[in-house]
């Protein structure tokens, strides 16, 4: 959808109060907003600014139109001397605004709307409003997200457990950051399996092989990095059969990110053996290490 901004809201001053408080950017807001700023002709904006909300919300706010669905969103909105290419039927006519907004789905990180305009968007009633401009400017990294990396699990038998882990790359143009403890779940078939996580005991990475020793907090753009899993103890229901193995799915949360990222087992992967049956629950354990060099 591409629109005219039209509505009004608070000055720019106001927003910045509450700046502060935003957690980082995605990478792929930081991108989308460098390239709609050259597109647009000034690169140089005088404010950039984003939140996290959603889509009926969104479009609202910065265009007065309406959706129908109502997924979480990014709505930037940056402040500058804009124009637009030939815009309608041919020859076309330029539309200039000091204004401009983009929509992005915070999930897959598509473009959902865009505008341009000579109004303020009240992008304070929304959320909570962060800073683009240290981003856009390499002053600060953005964070990963699941739109951002490409995801591939696997686990093999190792003495009683499965031991593998969750390898990512940056598919971005931008580096991002890790955060320093990876939130790890596991399912079948969109069925979470209870298992109690747990980091590794200390050396024990390092020991089992140098490049895990090594953590890593800032994803290069192409770089990649290594979550190591451990499973142990699974003590629970197998509806996937007790003879065959199964596609395990890991999923891999980012903090403030409505969307985790997701991997499956590309091999058949088997339940630890049910060592020590709890009282309640699967008896399940999972050792989780930080983000490491990949092996």
């Amino acid at each position: 959808m591409v629109a005219v901004v039209t509505t009004i809201g608070r000055s720019s001053t106001a927003d910045a109060a509450v700046e502060a408080t935003a957690a980082p950017p995605p990478a792929f807001v930081v991108a989308a907003a460098k390239r709609e700023t050259a597109v647009l002709g000034d690169p140089d904006p005088t404010s950039a600014q984003y939140v996290l909300t959603r889509h009926r919300a969104a479009v609202q706010a910065s265009s007065a139109a309406t959706v129908t669905r109502n997924q979480p969103v990014y709505l930037i909105v940056l402040t500058g001397q804009f124009k637009t290419g030939p815009v309608g039927p041919a020859p076309g006519r330029v539309v200039t605004g000091t204004f401009a907004t983009e929509v992005l789905d915070a999930r897959t990180g598509r473009d959902t709307d865009f505008g341009i305009g000579s109004r303020r968007v009240p992008i304070r009633s929304l959320g909570i409003v962060g800073d683009l401009l240290p981003y856009m400017k390499g002053a600060a990294a953005p964070a990963c997200s699941a739109p951002d990396l490409r995801a591939t699990a696997g686990l093999q038998g190792a003495t009683g457990s499965q031991l593998g882990g969750v390898t990512i790359s940056n598919g971005g143009t931008l580096a991002c950051t890790l955060p320093a403890k990876p939130l790890i779940a596991l399912s079948w078939r969109e069925r979470q399996l209870f298992v109690r996580t747990t980091p590794f005991p200390s050396g024990w990475l390092s020991r089992m092989n140098p490049h895990w020793g090594h953590r890593i907090s800032v994803l290069a753009p192409r770089a990649g990095a290594q979550v190591i899993l451990q499973w142990f103890n699974w003590c629970g229901p197998t509806p996937w059969g007790s003879r065959r193995g199964f596609h395990l799915t890991v999923a891999l949360r980012v903090p403030h990110q409505p969307a985790p990222i997701h991997a499956t087992t590309t091999e058949l992967a088997v339940a630890p053996y049910c060592n020590r049956k709890p009282r309640a629950g699967t008896g399940s354990m999972l050792r989780v290490s930080p983000f490491v060099a990949p092996s």
